[in-house]
C-alpha cells in the first residue's frame, strides 16, 4: 500500500476517473465527486493549500481518498 498527500491541482486532476469510481463504489454522494471537489478547489484555491490524502494498493488501484483543508 502506498499513501501520499497531494498538493498539486494537476496531480489531483489526474485522479478523476479512479476517484469517481471509488466514490461511486462507496456511494459517497455528490460532494465527494471529483467534479465537485475540483470545482470547489478552483473557486477557493487562493485561500489555502491543497491537501488530498490518497491510498493506493500494490496494483495502483485507489482505495481511499480524503480531501483535507
Amino acid at each position: 500500500m502506498r499513501c501520499a498527500i497531494l498538493h498539486s491541482g494537476d496531480a489531483f486532476a489526474a485522479l478523476a476517473e479512479r476517484w469517481d469510481a471509488l466514490a461511486v463504489a462507496a456511494d459517497a454522494g455528490l460532494f465527494m465527486s471529483h467534479r465537485w471537489l475540483r470545482a470547489w478547489w478552483r473557486a477557493f484555491h487562493g485561500v489555502d493549500e491543497l491537501w488530498v490524502f490518497v491510498a493506493e494498493d500494490d496494483d495502483g488501484a485507489l482505495v481511499a481518498g480524503w480531501p483535507l483543508c
